[in-house]
């Protein structure tokens, strides 16, 4: 459904500056409310919680995760 956002979440900001460029090509009308790139680290309870709000305030329907394993 084109009407459902997505949020990218993870890996750096020149990859994800690269994903969103191939995604803006491959879906035009694809709408991107949020990116993040990973800290490369375990968040604490607090910086969890402010990930989680931030990702909710976006109104994404979806969000694509891409930390790696054992994190993600």
């Amino acid at each position: 459904n084109e009407s459902i956002s997505i949020y990218l979440f993870g890996s750096d900001s020149p990859t994800l500056d690269r994903l969103q460029n191939q995604l803006k090509i491959k879906f035009p009308k694809l709408q991107i409310a949020g990116v993040q790139p990973s800290l490369f680290r375990r968040l604490n309870q607090e910086e969890s919680l402010q990930m989680i709000d931030r990702i909710k305030q976006s109104g994404a329907g979806i969000t694509f995760v891409g930390i790696g394993c054992p994190r993600q």
